[in-house]
């Protein structure tokens, strides 16, 4: 009997208790594996692990911390894995953050609120409704 792969998603959110809402609600009603990281250079060292898809905080605290930006971790991850697939996160409500993260390769662009899971889910379905994925 053959088995449906699972669907690896990074989830990358610097804030902690963001994060930990996401992979509960994520894993309490899909079936993916999923890894949390706190900031895009772990996400991007990991991405020889090749997830299927990346939930991506736009922000990512990069001023305080002087790492990369959610958004600098998007065109970086497009160059080097143009395939896979980036849902962009944030709590800022901007046109032109959207618009230019759906430029550069950006699945779609999500404002963080109590629909958050419902849309990473349409997407999902969307994105894998035709491959040979298991996660719902």
């Amino acid at each position: 009997m053959e088995y449906a792969k699972k669907l690896t998603v990074f989830v990358v959110d610097d804030d902690p208790l963001y994060r930990a809402y996401l992979a509960k609600h994520l894993q309490k009603e899909l079936s993916v594996d999923l890894e949390l990281y706190d900031s895009a250079e772990l996400c991007m060292d990991a991405l020889k692990k090749r997830p299927d898809l990346i939930i991506l905080d736009y922000f990512l605290d990069s001023e305080e911390t002087g790492n990369k930006s959610g958004w600098e971790a998007l065109m970086l991850i497009k160059r080097c894995e143009p395939d896979v697939p980036i849902i962009m996160l944030s709590s800022a409500p901007n046109i032109e953050y959207m618009m230019d993260c759906i430029k550069f390769g950006a699945e779609d662009y999500i404002i963080k609120s109590a629909y958050t899971i419902q849309r990473i889910k349409t997407i999902m379905n969307e994105l894998f409704e035709h491959k040979s994925w298991s996660w719902m």
